[in-house]
């Protein structure tokens, strides 16, 4: 489990100080921890915190990866980026998605957007 207390994000592989103050999210998955702060994505990279892009709302830690939901001029709606390492994927733009996602879940190609009682789903 990975939680945030007090401008420190503590999962499994390490307890680390945020990159900001007020963290939105945070997520971990096999040694990689990706957080939202101040609407940027980030994720720790060789001990050290990687902007991975900006205007980012919500992020999942899949299989040593992070995906994020986030803003962009290409698409109407919210673009979704696959991060690995330096490599980036983007996996697709969610024209249908709910306005400010307070959580994302990825699992068995599925992807799911939530905020409030609403719920976007996808299939990657």
């Amino acid at each position: 489990m990975t939680y945030v207390w007090d401008a420190e994000v503590h999962s499994p592989a390490d307890d680390v100080a945020a990159p900001c103050d007020e963290v939105q999210s945070a997520r971990s998955s096999r040694g990689v921890i990706g957080v939202v702060c101040d609407a940027s994505a980030f994720a720790l990279l060789d001990g050290n915190w990687t902007e991975l892009t900006t205007r980012a709302v919500a992020l999942d830690a899949v299989s040593g990866t992070v995906v994020v939901a986030h803003r962009t001029d290409e698409c109407n709606g919210l673009a979704v980026t696959r991060f690995t390492g330096a490599e980036t994927d983007e996996l697709m733009c969610m024209t249908d998605a709910v306005d400010t996602p307070t959580a994302m879940w990825l699992l068995d190609g599925r992807l799911l957007l939530w905020s409030g009682d609403d719920v976007v789903a996808a299939t990657l």
